[in-house]
């Protein structure tokens, strides 16, 4: 006689799933099965510099082809937090060119740091290129005004950092006032390796910070306004 022994069905969780699950795998096979075609795919943040958690979300920079769509996008795959930076050839020097403008270059630290899931011709090699370029050069210089509108705010913050009781208000004037230190400290850096006296501001002091010398007035092959604006300044 056989018997036999009946236990239920457990359903395991997906967010549990994906805690056990290998980061970088699980990038690999959602670039795979929604982006067979990508001509390059990067995949930035915690996990690839190796310091992420059993939580940590997936940072995923895709360059698809010239008839798609540059868009951003959440999702969640296997349980897991997608952050999907999805652009063209195009949308991507865009894209650089916003970083650039914002002082934040968040898409080049992907592009330059991340680890590379998908290379299809080179691609991804030619925009880590370019992203390495960026980063190399740093943000354009401040204008005069602008400098003094943010040593006002750095000075005012460490007032307040001063004063502050409650802890949270501390850590939250303190992240300020790092941000905007530091963002001084890179504008003092870059005048004195590129004094924009030299070479006067918008696209031509620009030119000048990438070649080293005045240039000609600027266009989309010297230092990529065109791309931003309709014509140059």
């Amino acid at each position: 006689m056989v018997t036999e022994t009946w236990s239920p069905s457990i359903k395991v969780p997906e967010t549990l799933i994906a805690m056990n699950a290998d980061p970088i795998d699980q990038a690999r096979r959602l670039v795979r099965d929604r982006f067979p075609n990508a001509l390059a795919a990067v995949l930035g943040g915690s996990v690839a510099a190796g310091r992420a958690t059993a939580s940590s979300d997936l940072d995923i920079a895709v360059l698809i082809g010239d008839g798609g769509k540059t868009c951003r996008e959440t999702i969640r795959f296997e349980g897991r937090v997608v952050e999907l930076f999805i652009h063209t050839r195009a949308g991507l020097a865009d894209l650089f060119a916003a970083d650039v403008a914002a002082r934040r270059a968040v898409l080049q630290s992907v592009y330059a740091t991340g680890l590379v899931l998908v290379d299809a011709a080179g691609e991804a090699g030619r925009a880590r290129a370019r992203a390495e370029a960026d980063l190399r050069n740093g943000p354009l210089a401040l204008a005069p005004e602008m400098v003094e509108t943010k040593r006002y705010g750095l000075t005012d913050a460490l007032d307040d950092l001063a004063d502050a009781g409650d802890r949270i208000e501390r850590l939250a004037v303190a992240g300020f006032v790092l941000s905007a230190a530091a963002d001084l400290l890179c504008d003092y850096h870059q005048a004195r390796a590129y004094p924009t006296s030299a070479a006067g501001s918008g696209c031509r002091g620009a030119y000048w910070r990438r070649t080293g010398s005045v240039g000609p007035p600027c266009s989309k092959d010297t230092c990529g306004c065109a791309r931003r604006e309709t014509r140059c300044p």
